[in-house]
């Protein structure tokens, strides 16, 4: 008779298999992070030390425990997200990963930064004038502003940056979270319209220009192969960026690029955005004919001026892997406009919000999404239209059609000149029924 079977008796890769099942699901990339460490609710008192291995406060650590075996088993899941504070005790958690060789297990590297303490006046605030009888408590603040500087002067946080990207020879991605607490929010609150508004800053630029600055380096020197690269808040281009792109080594910029998967960058309104964007022209161009792993694209102009995107995107290029497009806040040429799309005929999902034609028309771009994109399983055409504008007394010669009644075998049937593009205005419902018809093409 064969002998009573055990769980020991099952080979490691069952055991993992069935881990998986018992254990919450993996976030998916954009979802910011577990509730245990979400960034909008975690206070000044929240622990740092969570992730090393001497805490078992969940089901993974408590099986780690069992034996050395389920040590060894479970290790690899539990180091495969890692998050850092910008913080001394924060860099500690991740030289402590470091000096224990577990960082090879990390998989998804979370880079949490808060605003920087800039201005002359912070020895008035930590001193209580201007802000007495307030919530914020100013030894958090006196220990953030220390941190601060010490990282900032020693260029720890770079050097530590730097030493664990040359160990993570199993990371996939990146993300870089603006950390919001009570502690800044009751900061903000007692500066505005006080005292100190002139003299102390919450300033987000500084903070997260730098952490992209040593992200950057730290990827650039290291093995990493392609990664994906998110920012809960895209990163603006303004004049003082320009500045600090154009001083960016192309070499440097072309490193980075090619280890990307996914890219978002958000154009901030300026005076004279196009002439900011022109100056960065060769920067762009240079960047994204490196970006050979792209897979994901979104570029979203906030600056309502009509901006050439042949700035950004070389006229020719044509990024092979890319399945994900999406363009948001543009006022484009339909010519401009037909031409990426044509370069990206292999697109899985083209999305466009708040995107307005300048000259052409749009039932020339549905016709190259519908009969030219074999592949494409997704349009989006949110708040499109036309940036000219109308005369008084213009009527839309198709507002009364009811677009939302028809059905699919009409919508394949009717041609591109059927669905009421007059050139000067779209009504509410027809984006919407546009999208259905491209997605309705004949296969």
């Amino acid at each position: 008779m064969d002998r009573p079977r055990h769980i020991e008796d099952l080979a490691d890769e069952l055991l993992s298999e069935i881990l998986s099942f018992l254990l919450r699901p993996e976030p998916r990339p954009f979802d910011f992070l577990p509730a245990l460490l979400n960034p909008y609710t975690m206070s000044s008192s929240t622990s740092s030390t969570r992730g090393l291995p001497s805490e078992a406060n969940s089901d993974l650590d408590r099986f780690r425990l069992v034996n050395k075996r389920f040590m060894r088993i479970g290790t690899p899941r539990k180091f495969s997200r890692f998050v850092v504070r910008f913080s001394e005790e924060g860099f500690k958690r991740l030289e402590h990963l470091l000096d224990m060789q577990l960082a090879c297990y990390v998989r998804h590297f979370t880079y949490m930064v808060r605003p920087f303490y800039q201005g002359s006046g912070w020895p008035q605030v930590l001193n209580g004038v201007g802000i007495d009888g307030s919530r914020v408590p100013i030894s958090v603040l006196r220990g953030r502003l220390e941190d601060q500087n010490s990282l900032t002067a020693t260029n720890r946080d770079l050097a530590l940056l730097r030493r664990a990207f040359a160990s993570f020879p199993s990371l996939k991605q990146v993300k870089l979270l603006r950390l919001v607490d009570k502690t800044d929010n009751y900061l903000g609150e007692c500066i505005r319209g006080g005292p100190l508004e002139e003299t102390v800053v919450l300033d987000w630029e500084a903070a997260c220009t730098r952490a992209i600055t040593n992200l950057g380096i730290a990827l650039s020197e290291s093995t990493c192969k392609p990664i994906q690269f998110y920012t809960p808040h895209t990163h603006t281009i303004t004049p003082e960026m320009t500045t600090k792109l154009l001083q960016v080594p192309s070499t440097l910029l072309s490193t980075i690029a090619t280890r990307l998967t996914s890219l978002d960058i958000t154009f901030h309104p300026i005076t004279d955005a196009t002439a900011n964007i022109t100056a960065l022209s060769t920067v762009f161009h240079n960047f994204f004919l490196a970006t050979t792993n792209l897979t994901s694209l979104h570029l979203s102009s906030l600056s309502h001026q009509p901006l050439s995107i042949d700035h950004v995107i070389p006229p020719t290029l044509q990024l092979t892997r890319l399945h994900t497009l999406s363009l948001e806040s543009w006022v484009l040429n339909a010519e401009d406009l037909t031409s990426i799309i044509r370069r990206h005929s292999h697109l899985r999902e083209f999305k466009l919000h708040t995107v307005h034609l300048l000259n052409g028309r749009w039932k020339d771009v549905l016709s190259v999404l519908r009969y030219e994109m074999a592949v494409l399983q997704r349009v989006a055409l949110d708040h499109v239209n036309y940036s000219r504008l109308p005369d008084r007394d213009y009527r839309h010669p198709n507002g009364k059609v009811n677009w939302l009644g028809i059905t699919p075998e009409q919508l394949r049937a009717l041609t591109v000149d059927d669905l009421g593009d007059d050139g000067v205005r779209i009504n509410s419902n027809q984006a919407w029924i546009w999208a259905k018809w491209v997605m309705a093409r004949p296969r």
